[in-house]
């Protein structure tokens, strides 16, 4: 599962007493929608159970497995094509 700026948040419990997704990503959450920067993302990972199209609601998968928050950085391309030769240049 993804979550991208501007998202609801899952209403996904935690199985077994497990805290929920909400509390997971509850400092990325404003006015009930996820807040993230415009080049970040969250991953949400189900690693114990097999989910399948047949039985999406299975209560073990709480998707809080594994949780991770990618931010992309762009490449800085500024520099020119002949600025970049020279400074690769054989001697």
């Amino acid at each position: 599962m993804v979550l991208k700026n501007g998202d609801s948040v899952p209403n996904i419990p935690g199985f077994n007493n497990q805290v929920s997704i909400k509390d997971i990503v509850t400092d990325y959450i404003e006015n009930g929608d996820i807040k993230l920067k415009e080049n970040e993302v969250i991953y949400l990972f189900e690693l114990g159970t097999e989910v399948s199209a047949e039985d999406p609601d299975d209560p073990a998968a709480d998707f809080q497995d594994l949780v991770i928050l990618v931010s992309i950085n762009g490449v800085d391309t500024s520099q020119s094509e002949d600025e970049s030769q020279d400074a690769v240049s054989p001697r």
